[in-house]
């Protein structure tokens, strides 16, 4: 929970989803799909590229010929853990 570097571990588990629009559902989001936002920032950044989550709202910027290709990478991401881009 918490924001940038002030993140810390959840006092709580889920074992089950929230109804969407639910308070804690962006917290339960948001901790499921941190590391592969991290790992997309990692593939891209070196070509001057980037990736950030707002609540719902997804973006990756750069170069198309390096944003699409890992746009399907990081979607086969996401699938691994029950979520479609």
């Amino acid at each position: 929970m918490g924001s940038g570097i002030r993140l810390i571990n959840a006092p709580f588990l889920s074992k089950k989803g929230v109804q969407q629009g639910a308070v804690e559902s962006s917290w339960f989001c948001a901790i499921v799909v941190d590391n592969l936002f991290k790992k997309l920032n990692q593939h891209i950044a070196p070509h001057g590229s980037g990736a950030m989550a707002i609540i719902n709202n997804n973006y990756a910027m750069g170069p198309q010929a390096i944003i699409f290709p890992a746009n399907k990478v990081f979607a086969a991401d996401l699938g691994k853990i029950g979520l479609q881009l």
